[in-house]
């Protein structure tokens, strides 16, 4: 019996020793198999990775491009490329890059997809703190100035000292030292030359377009006072004409006003999603004027999830008013763009001293305006100082149909 015994014993070791060696065989198999599916995966991947950014570059050389590609050898496999239109009104578009793979899985070959979608959209000019197409000859970035987004020169970027910039700083002619190696700028957001993103010299007829569908444009009219009052908004036609008052939602559905052919007037609270154009017509109009201070209801420097957004838009300047709602500093809560012409002050060599403009937002200007005078002292003797600040909401969101870069942002990037 005991030679038996030790016999099943020993069969009995060497059964499980035969199907551990099995399961360890099927193991060292799968995981084989295992790491040859995510290597051919990988591959398949990475395809589809470079045909999206093959593919966005091609968009962002040509906002236009709609072709795309079909069976694109790449890595070993391929890839094809469709672009389409996802909001004809908003201009969305999305690119669909599908990558084709085949390879070993064991015994077999398999055929491996991967997919990527780009959504874009249009980059606003809203998204700058400034821009200038012209620098305005001699005016320098110096000590004590600070940039707190964006900004984008058409011009030479001039520094005198030690200007910071917080934000990217895109100069298309590069940048001009005052005092040669004594000049340290922080371009603390990174530096950018040869940077070319013209003005958009149909913004303005853009905006009109809007109001014209869905909006509200005052027309034939030299001058339109608004008064904004949160959700409600009150205009006249001359100072001492009597307001007439209309709910903004029911006024302006889609949030775009217009004043075309006269000079827009402005001051209040604004509440909501808003821009506001102003166009010349033969040599009327074209140009808004701060009569008082123009803030967001809920102010997102104290509530940073409000959702008030202001945008101006004037063919020709934008102007403080001299007067005396504006002698003791003012608020300006929104972007402001002007086409052809400068965010100025007037009046800013002779008018007294005012104070500071409180601004949130950014100012897009053809060419860079003066809004004060710098005494012998260094201190301003006359117009305004400046407190600008920038909105980073205007880095993911815009007014209502602001003005476009001809570029475009991507919003998302599924995989």
């Amino acid at each position: 019996m005991g030679g038996k015994a030790i016999l099943f014993v020993v069969l009995g070791f060497s059964l499980t020793f035969l199907l551990i060696g099995q399961n360890y065989n099927r193991i060292t198999l799968r995981a084989n198999d295992n790491m040859t599916n995510y290597a051919n995966s990988e591959i398949s991947h990475n395809i589809a990775l470079s045909g999206a950014n093959i593919a966005c570059n091609a968009f962002y050389i040509d906002p236009t491009w709609t072709a795309g590609y079909s069976n694109v050898s790449c890595q070993g496999g391929t890839f094809s490329v469709t672009c389409q239109t996802l909001d004809a009104v908003k201009l969305i578009k999305s690119i669909k890059c599908i990558s084709t793979f085949q390879g070993f899985n064991g015994y077999s070959l398999n055929t491996y997809h991967d997919t990527i979608i780009v959504t874009l959209q249009p980059s606003r000019f809203s998204r700058f703190a400034y821009y200038s197409t012209s620098e305005g000859g001699t005016i320098y970035w110096a000590t004590g100035d600070t940039v707190k987004g964006p900004l984008q020169t058409q011009d030479y970027l001039r520094v005198s000292g030690n200007p910071v910039f917080l934000g990217m700083v895109g100069t298309k002619l590069g940048v001009v030292k005052k005092n040669g190696s004594a000049d340290h700028p922080q371009f603390l957001g990174g530096l950018l030359t040869g940077s070319n993103v013209p003005i958009n010299s149909a913004g303005v007829s853009s905006v009109e377009s809007f109001a014209l569908t869905n909006g509200f444009e005052f027309s034939g009219h030299d001058t339109v006072y608004l008064n904004f009052k949160g959700d409600s908004l009150k205009y006249r036609y001359a100072w001492n004409a009597k307001d007439t008052t209309k709910l903004i939602s029911a006024m302006v559905p889609n949030g775009v006003l217009f004043v075309k052919g006269g000079t827009a007037r402005i001051k209040g609270t604004v509440k909501g999603q808003l821009t506001l154009g102003c166009s010349q017509v033969s040599t009327k109009g074209g140009n808004v004027y701060l009569d008082s201070s123009i803030a967001y209801n809920s102010n997102p420097i104290t509530n940073p999830s409000s959702t008030d957004i202001f945008g101006v838009v004037a063919q020709n300047n934008f102007v403080i008013e001299d007067n005396t709602q504006n002698n003791n500093s003012v608020t300006i809560q929104a972007s402001i763009y002007c086409q052809t012409g400068s965010f100025t002050a007037d009046n800013y060599s002779t008018r007294g001293y005012d104070g500071y403009i409180n601004l949130l937002g950014g100012i897009v200007q053809n060419v860079r305006g003066a809004v004060g005078v710098i005494g012998s002292g260094g201190t301003i003797t006359n117009g305004f100082s400046k407190n600008y600040s920038y909105d980073r909401r205007f880095m993911f969101s815009a007014p209502p149909n602001f003005p476009n870069t001809g570029l475009y942002n991507v919003i998302s990037w599924y995989e």
